[in-house]
C-alpha cells in the first residue's frame, strides 16, 4: 500500500539519519507510525484522502442519512503529514501524525518513558470524530483535541471512537439521546462504532466512555464535553457520565484522551463548571400556584411561599390552580376545595374550585403524591374573610373555614423537605366542623324524609306509624378522603352482594319490601379516622343494640318491619354511643303465622298486615293493585297467590317476595285465589276474603277457591287472610257469596220465514233488523258461577203476543211467544229471580217494526209496544252489576197506544220547522179561545204527502169561519190569513214558535204574522214558479195556503174562501211563495 511504502520511506530515511539509535527506541517507533498507517490506511492513495480534506476545510461533506464513515477513517481524516490539516473550531491546529503521541495539556510525556519498555505497555492510539448538526462528520482529531464546535450552538449528533489495533471492545460508548435517552437495553457501541444518530436531527445531551477490562488495567479513557449554555465541564473517566440529562442541553463538542492509570488530565482551560455531569433529576422540586381572584380573574403564578390572592380588599378567590416541578420524578399537587354553596370537591390535579360561577373558595387541602410525598412535605395556609391569616398546616390537613360563609383571599404554599421543622402545625389552620352524617328514608308508599345532619343522625321516625322501605347515606363536610358505604336486607332476600354506594338508596324498585336489617362500613381515610355505628328501631321491639363497621343490626323475620335507623359517626376505637347487645336478632313464631301486604291505588304500599287484618282501603274508593303473601313459623311451605286483574285477567301463581297483580299501571286486583303448599297444607286452611267496590265484603273463600269478582269491572279494595287448623271451629262463615261472577247469557229467536236462529249473548242481536219479518218466539238461558261461593238465581221472562196479550212467565230455557202461528211479539218483560237480582240488573230492548230500536228496559219492565199492531223484530239482553249505568239510553222503551208511539216518519230537513205525531204545547193552551190550536193529525210514521194533506185538509175545514183581525180560533169562531195557516201547520204537529195564536191577539207587534213568515228562514223559499200543492202564498200583509191548479184557500173579509187565482188582488202582488215542507 502507499501509505505504508511512504512510512517505510521514512523510517529507513531515520535509520540512515540516526545511526546511534538503539534497536529498541526505533522499535517502538516503528510500532507507532504502523499503527497510524493501519488507522489512516485506505486501497485509495493518501492524495486522495488529502484532496478529501483540503477540500472540507471546517469538515468533511456530511454523509448521507444512515452513511457511516469508513472503518479506517479514510473518508474525513486528513493525512498524518498533510500540512494543509484544518483547524479545530477554537483555532487550534491539528497535530500531525508524528506527534499523536505527545499531549501539551496531558499530565506525564510518553517521551520521558524509558525507552526500555516493551511495546505492549505503549499507550493506545485513540482517534474520534463528531457528526454535528448541519455540517455532517468533521475530520479525526486525537490526543484531547476537540471533536465538534463552539459557539457555533450545533449540537454534536453522533460520535466514533477508534483504538487502532483494539479488540472490538477496546473502547465502549453509551450516548444519551434527545428523545430517546439513554440505551433502554444497556448496550454499549464497540470499538470505531457509531454512537449516537444521524440523519434524524437528534442531539446528544450526554456521553459514558470505558475501556476494555484488558486496556482498563493500565490506562483510563478521560472525556470531557462542551454543553450548550453552560461551557466546558470538568473532565471524567471509565464510565462516569458527562454532560446533561433532562435540560435540552446539547453537547456541542468533546475532548477524549487515554492516559496510564492514574494520571488526569492537566488542561481545564475554559471549565465552566466543577461538574461533568449535571442530572436535572437531581435538582429540588419547585412549586409555582395563582388565584382566581373575584373581579380580577387569574393572576400571574407565584412561587414558593410568595402570596397568591389579596388581602385587605375583601376579594375572595374562586379558584387555585398549582403545579410542581421536579424533573425525573414521579408526584404531583392534588388539591381538594371546598366551595360555596357546593361543599368539598373531589381531589384534583392542576385546578380547584370554579370560575364564572360566583363562588368563593372556603377552604382547601393540599398534598403530594408519589415520590413527591416521600421527599417533600407541603405547607399551605390560608387568608380568611372576618378570620385573617390562619395557622399553616401540611399534607391534606384543612386550611380555612367551613360553615361560615367565610370566603379564602389569599394563600401561600411552601414545599419543604420531609421532616423539616421550619414550619409547625399549631392546629390554627382551621375553623368548622368535623365530619357529619346525614340520610333519607323511603318509606313503603314512597313517601320521602331527610334527616337532620350531625355526628349522629335518625333516619325515619321511630315515633310514627310509617315503616321503612329503603334508606340511603352521607357524609356531609368530608375533611378527609373516603365515603360510607352500606346494605339492605328486605323481605325474604339474603343479604346483597354488592354494597350501595354513598348517597343512593338501598332500593331502586317500588317493589313495597319493608326494610328489616342494614350494615354500614366506612372506606379510605375515613374508615381509619371513624367508626360508623348504627341501630334499627323495630316496630315492635322498640330500639335494637348499636353493630359497627359492617355488623349486621336488625332483624330476620317475615313480620320485621323498621321505623328508623339511627347512624353515628364516633372518633376510632372510642366507645360505643349505647348498648351494643341483641343488634341483630334471628325471629321465628311458634305457631304458623302470615304476613300479608298490599298496594292500593293513590297510597301505594301499605305497611303489613298479620292473620285476619285487613290489608288495603276500605270507604276510599282506592283499588287493590297488588298483594304479597308470607308465612312465617315453624312449619314449612308456602302461601301461592294469584290476581284476577282489569285489563289482563288471571295471572300465574306467586309465592313471598313475588307480587300478585301489578304496580305502576293503575290495573285494579278484582279477583284472588290463595291456596298452602308444603306441610303447612296438610294441617291448615287458608281463608280470605275480599272488600269489592259497590258490594263491600263479600263472603269467605278458601284453599284455592275465587273470592271477589270478575266480568264486572269491579275493583277490590281490600282483603283478609287468616291460617285456620282444619277442624277448627274457628273457621270463618258469610251469608253473601265470596265469588260474584258475570252470568253469561245465551238468546235465541224464532222469526218468521227464518225459524229459529241463535244462540247468541249477551248484547247481541237477536232476531233480524232490515228485513221486516217477525220474531214470534224466543228463549233464553243463563248460567254462572259454579261451587261453593256461586250465588244461585235463574231468569224469568214473558212475550206480549198478537191476539194474545201478555202470556205467562217461563224461565231458563222455556219459550215464550209462539210458534207455528204466524203470530208477532209486540213487547217483552225479563227478570232475574235468587241471589242474581240481588247483585245485578238485567237490560233489555226491542227493534220494533218501523220504530226501531227502543230505549232499554230492566228488570221486568214491558219493552215493545201494546195496541200499536207493530211487531218486534230482534231484541237484545244485557246483565250489569247491581246498580250499574244502563246499556244505553232508556227513554221510549215501551209504548202502550199509537198516540204514544214516537214520530218516525218525514221530516223536514236542516232548521226548518218540525213536523210530529204529537200535537204542538202553545201558550195558555185551553185558557180561552185565543188558547186554541190544532191537534195533530199525522200518524206516527207520516209521509211527506200524509203532512201536506193533514195541512189542507184542515184549512179547507175552516170554509166559511168569520174573518176576524189577529183571530186564530175554532173553525167558525174568526180567523185572520195568518191565523188560518197556524191552524193548518198545527194539523201536522209543527210547533211555529215564537208565532201562536194567544200572542197574534194578545200582544202588540204580533199581528202582522203574515208578513213574519214572508222573510222567516225557517221556512224554504221558492220561485213562484216552481209552486207546489201546500205552499204559502205571500204578499203585502197577507198569506194563503196554494191547494193546486192555480187555486188558494185565504181568509179574508168577510170570511175563508177559495179562490182559482193566486192572484185575488190587483193592488197586492205575490211577493214571495214558502215551502211549509221541503
Amino acid at each position: 500500500m502507499k501509505m505504508r511504502r511512504v512510512i517505510a520511506f521514512f523510517l529507513a530515511a531515520i535509520l540512515f539519519a540516526y545511526p546511534i539509535l538503539q534497536p529498541a527506541a526505533l522499535y517502538a517507533l516503528e510500532s507507532q507510525l504502523d499503527g497510524v498507517a493501519q488507522f489512516g490506511s485506505t486501497d485509495q492513495d493518501t492524495t486522495q484522502g488529502n484532496a478529501s480534506s483540503i477540500d472540507s476545510p471546517q469538515g468533511t461533506e456530511p454523509p448521507s442519512d444512515g452513511d457511516e464513515p469508513s472503518q479506517n477513517g479514510n473518508s474525513s481524516t486528513t493525512s498524518a503529514g498533510d500540512s494543509s490539516a484544518p483547524d479545530d473550531t477554537d483555532g487550534n491546529t491539528l497535530p500531525s501524525s508524528t506527534n499523536v503521541q505527545q499531549d501539551p495539556g496531558i499530565e506525564g510525556d510518553p517521551a520521558s518513558s524509558s525507552q526500555d519498555e516493551s511495546a505492549e505497555n505503549e499507550l493506545p492510539v485513540l482517534t474520534y470524530q463528531a457528526h454535528v448538526q448541519d455540517i455532517g462528520w468533521q475530520d479525526e482529531v486525537a490526543n484531547a483535541e476537540t471533536a465538534g464546535t463552539t459557539g457555533r450552538n450545533k449540537g454534536v449528533e453522533a460520535i466514533r471512537v477508534f483504538i487502532a489495533d483494539g479488540a472490538e471492545d477496546a473502547v465502549q460508548i453509551q450516548a444519551h439521546v434527545q428523545d430517546i435517552g439513554w440505551p433502554s437495553d444497556d448496550s454499549w457501541v464497540g470499538n470505531g462504532e457509531i454512537a449516537g444518530t444521524t440523519g434524524q436531527g437528534k442531539r446528544i445531551e450526554a456521553i459514558r466512555m470505558k475501556l476494555s477490562d484488558d486496556l482498563a488495567q493500565n490506562y483510563s479513557i478521560w472525556y470531557r464535553v462542551h454543553v450548550a449554555e453552560i461551557g466546558w465541564m470538568a473532565w471524567t473517566c471509565d464510565g462516569a457520565d458527562a454532560g446533561t440529562v433532562g435540560y435540552g442541553h446539547a453537547v456541542e463538542a468533546i475532548q477524549i484522551a487515554v492516559l496510564p492509570k492514574g494520571e488526569v488530565p492537566s488542561d481545564t482551560s475554559n471549565q465552566a463548571t466543577d461538574q461533568a455531569f449535571k442530572d436535572r433529576a437531581d435538582d429540588p422540586a419547585s412549586i409555582e400556584y395563582a388565584a382566581h381572584v373575584r373581579e380580577i380573574g387569574w393572576q400571574a403564578s407565584v412561587e414558593n411561599g410568595a402570596t397568591a390572592g389579596t388581602t385587605g380588599r375583601s376579594l375572595p378567590i374562586e379558584a387555585i390552580r398549582t403545579s410542581l416541578s421536579w424533573f425525573g420524578h414521579s408526584g404531583s399537587i392534588q388539591v381538594r376545595a371546598h366551595v360555596e354553596d357546593y361543599g368539598w370537591q373531589g381531589w384534583t390535579t392542576g385546578q380547584a374550585g370554579t370560575t364564572g360561577q360566583h363562588k368563593q373558595l372556603e377552604a382547601v387541602q393540599i398534598k403530594l403524591t408519589d415520590d413527591a410525598s416521600q421527599q417533600y412535605d407541603i405547607w399551605y395556609r390560608v387568608h380568611s374573610a372576618e378570620v385573617g391569616w390562619l395557622g399553616w398546616t401540611c399534607n391534606g390537613s384543612t386550611a380555612g373555614t367551613t360553615g361560615l360563609g367565610y370566603g379564602i383571599q389569599a394563600i401561600e404554599i411552601r414545599l419543604l423537605p420531609k421532616g423539616s421543622d421550619e414550619l409547625v402545625d399549631n392546629g390554627g389552620s382551621y375553623i368548622g366542623a368535623a365530619e357529619t352524617v346525614q340520610g333519607t328514608a323511603v318509606y313503603l308508599a314512597g313517601a320521602k324524609a331527610r334527616s337532620t345532619q350531625g355526628e349522629m343522625t335518625t333516619i325515619g321516625d321511630a315515633d310514627g306509624n310509617v315503616l321503612l322501605h329503603s334508606i340511603s347515606v352521607v357524609v356531609n363536610n368530608k375533611l378527609v378522603e373516603g365515603s360510607i358505604q352500606y346494605q339492605a336486607k328486605t323481605g325474604e332476600a339474603d343479604w346483597p352482594s354488592e354494597w350501595t354506594s354513598e348517597g343512593a338508596q338501598t332500593s331502586q324498585s317500588s317493589d313495597g319490601l319493608p326494610l328489616k336489617a342494614v350494615k354500614m362500613q366506612l372506606t379510605g381515610e375515613l374508615a381509619e379516622q371513624y367508626d360508623v355505628w348504627y341501630r334499627v328501631y323495630e316496630e315492635n321491639r322498640g330500639w335494637l343494640g348499636w353493630a359497627h363497621n359492617g355488623d349486621p343490626a336488625g332483624a330476620e323475620g317475615a313480620s320485621v318491619t323498621l321505623r328508623a335507623v339511627q347512624v353515628a359517626l364516633v372518633k376510632k376505637g372510642a366507645a360505643a354511643p349505647g348498648d351494643t347487645e341483641d343488634a341483630y336478632l334471628t325471629l321465628q313464631d311458634s305457631v304458623p303465622r302470615l304476613v300479608v301486604q298490599a298496594h292500593s291505588a293513590e297510597v301505594s304500599w301499605l305497611a303489613p298486615v298479620s292473620d285476619g287484618d285487613t290489608a288495603g282501603t276500605t270507604s276510599r274508593g282506592y283499588s287493590l293493585q297488588a298483594l304479597r303473601v308470607h308465612l312465617d313459623g315453624p312449619i314449612s311451605g308456602t302461601v301461592q297467590v294469584r290476581a284476577h286483574v282489569a285489563e289482563i285477567g288471571w295471572q300465574e301463581y306467586v309465592s313471598g317476595d313475588q307480587i300478585a297483580g301489578t304496580t305502576d299501571r293503575s290495573l285494579a286486583i278484582q279477583a284472588l285465589q290463595l291456596k298452602l303448599t308444603g306441610d303447612i297444607s296438610n294441617e291448615y286452611d287458608i281463608y280470605y276474603r275480599v272488600h269489592s267496590a259497590e258490594y263491600g265484603w263479600l263472603g269467605w273463600a278458601k284453599n284455592g277457591e275465587t273470592a271477589g269478582t270478575t266480568g264486572l269491572s269491579l275493583q277490590a279494595e281490600a282483603v283478609q287472610v287468616k291460617l285456620v287448623r282444619k277442624g277448627s271451629e274457628d273457621a270463618p262463615s258469610s251469608t253473601v257469596p265470596a265469588y260474584i261472577q258475570m252470568p253469561s247469557l245465551s238468546v235465541s229467536t224464532h222469526v218468521a220465514e227464518l225459524g229459529w236462529r241463535g244462540p247468541v249473548g249477551s248484547n247481541a242481536v237477536a232476531g233480524t233488523t232490515g228485513q221486516s219479518l217477525q220474531m214470534e218466539a224466543f228463549t233464553i238461558s243463563m248460567t254462572s258461577a259454579e261451587g261453593s261461593s256461586a250465588i244461585d238465581g235463574g231468569i224469568s221472562y214473558a212475550a206480549h203476543v198478537r191476539d194474545i196479550g201478555w202470556q205467562s212467565d217461563v224461565s231458563n230455557g222455556a219459550v215464550a211467544g209462539t210458534t207455528s202461528q204466524r203470530k208477532r211479539i209486540e213487547a217483552i218483560k225479563i227478570r232475574l229471580t235468587g241471589e242474581l237480582n240481588t247483585y245485578f240488573d238485567v237490560y233489555y230492548r226491542v227493534h220494533v217494526d218501523e220504530l226501531g230500536w227502543l230505549g232499554w228496559a230492566k228488570n221486568g219492565d214491558a219493552a215493545g209496544t201494546t195496541s200499536c199492531s207493530l211487531a218486534v223484530q230482534a231484541m237484545q239482553v244485557v246483565i250489569v252489576r247491581k246498580g250499574a249505568a244502563a246499556p244505553g239510553s232508556t227513554a221510549g222503551a215501551y209504548y202502550s197506544s199509537l198516540a204514544s208511539l214516537p214520530y218516525v216518519g218525514y221530516q223536514t230537513p236542516g232548521s226548518y220547522y218540525k213536523v210530529s205525531n204529537k200535537s204542538v204545547s202553545i201558550k195558555n193552551l185551553g185558557v180561552n179561545q185565543f188558547g186554541y190550536r190544532t191537534e195533530s193529525r199525522i200518524p206516527f210514521n207520516a209521509t211527506r204527502e200524509q203532512c201536506i194533506n193533514a195541512m189542507v185538509s184542515r184549512a179547507i175545514e175552516y170554509t166559511g169561519t168569520p174573518y176576524r183581525w189577529d183571530y186564530s180560533c175554532a173553525p167558525g169562531v174568526g180567523v185572520d190569513c195568518a191565523g188560518l195557516v197556524m191552524q193548518a201547520l198545527y194539523a201536522t204537529g209543527m210547533d211555529l214558535t215564537p208565532m201562536n195564536p194567544w200572542d197574534h191577539y194578545y200582544t202588540p207587534g204580533h199581528d202582522h204574522y203574515a208578513n213574519d213568515m214572508r222573510s222567516n228562514s225557517r221556512f224554504m223559499h221558492v220561485d213562484i214558479s216552481q209552486r207546489q200543492r201546500g205552499d204559502l202564498i205571500l204578499y203585502s200583509g197577507h198569506v194563503a195556503i196554494y191547494l193546486g191548479n192555480n187555486t188558494i184557500i185565504e181568509a179574508v173579509s168577510p170570511r175563508v174562501r177559495t179562490v182559482g187565482t193566486i192572484q185575488p188582488f190587483s193592488n197586492k202582488p205575490v211577493l214571495a211563495v214558502v215551502r211549509p215542507f221541503p
